[in-house]
């Protein structure tokens, strides 16, 4: 936690919190997830996500870049995608009258099926697959201001949930 500086808190959800941090050794802005372990888990289940992440590598998944646990409360550091969950995004195109492109549209359906397949290789199964857990690694709004305007890069998130089989 000394390495990491709390600039705010982002997400908020049944299990945990997640945090907008900097790396104080590089500057680097961060996401770190903090999961306080419900009474029904055990330490294992606390550790799952963690785990899993640490045996993924693919550019529509979510980086995983140091976990640790204190007690009951399992903390990781991840990439930050600073364009937000596409829902919103799309949401914030659509009020400004914007229409979503086919080929924006596609690309971020083939990239969703495509970590989907990557999981599912590795023998993994997400079970939270929603429109909050898929995000934008960056903002996909053009120098004219069109949110649709460039490529979208998808990656899916919050493997808290997710079993190995």
């Amino acid at each position: 936690d000394a390495q990491l500086e709390e600039l705010e808190v982002i997400g908020q959800g049944s299990y945990g919190t997640v945090y907008r941090v900097r790396e104080r050794a590089t500057g680097r802005t961060r996401v770190m997830k903090s999961v306080v372990r419900p009474e029904s888990w055990n330490q294992d289940r606390l550790r799952m996500e963690g785990d899993i992440m640490k045996h993924l590598d693919h550019p529509h998944i979510m980086r995983i870049f140091s976990w640790f646990e204190n007690g009951d409360t399992a903390r990781l550091v991840m990439e930050y995608c600073t364009g937000g969950e596409i829902l919103s995004a799309i949401r914030k195109g659509r009020a400004n009258g914007e229409t979503m492109k086919e080929g924006w549209a596609s690309t971020a359906v083939r990239q969703t099926f495509q970590a989907l397949a990557y999981l599912h290789a590795k023998g993994v199964v997400h079970k939270d697959l929603k429109g909050e857990n898929i995000l934008l690694l960056h903002d996909t709004m053009d120098d004219k201001g069109k949110h649709f305007g460039n490529e979208p890069h998808v990656v899916v998130c919050d493997l808290g949930t997710a079993e190995v089989v």
